[in-house]
């Protein structure tokens, strides 16, 4: 699920100074549901621990920055057709004119992980 959503299924992010360091505030994408952002947050969490422990299996990738939560959405029109309907906003649905034939929503999916791994 997570190579389905793609580069265009996740989030970007805008630099910004505050007390004179920088972060990066987070821009999820308008049409993602906002469900999906605890399932991602495992993810990044892996990847940050297996690079800290010397784990990781190449050196690609940076570390991860410093992050902000935010409410703000990307302003990219991009979307990523083809996934389970409940990946898509609802509010971001209902304001699609074709959603079948241009949107290719797939059935809802359950989007969990190991309870382990949210710890």
């Amino acid at each position: 699920m997570l190579k389905d959503l793609g580069i265009d299924g996740m989030s970007s992010d805008e630099e910004e100074i505050f007390n004179g360091r920088k972060r990066y505030l987070i821009l999820t994408p308008e049409w993602r549901d906002p469900l999906l952002t605890p399932w991602l947050w495992i993810f990044d969490r892996l990847c940050l621990y297996h690079h800290r422990e010397g784990e990781a299996v190449d050196g690609r990738g940076h570390m991860p920055r410093q992050r902000v939560t935010t409410n703000l959405a990307s302003t990219s029109k991009r979307f990523v057709s083809g996934l389970p309907i409940n990946t898509y906003k609802k509010s971001w649905l209902a304001k699609q004119l074709d959603i079948q034939n241009v949107v290719h929503p797939c059935p809802q999916e359950r989007y969990t992980h190991d309870p382990v791994l949210a710890m």
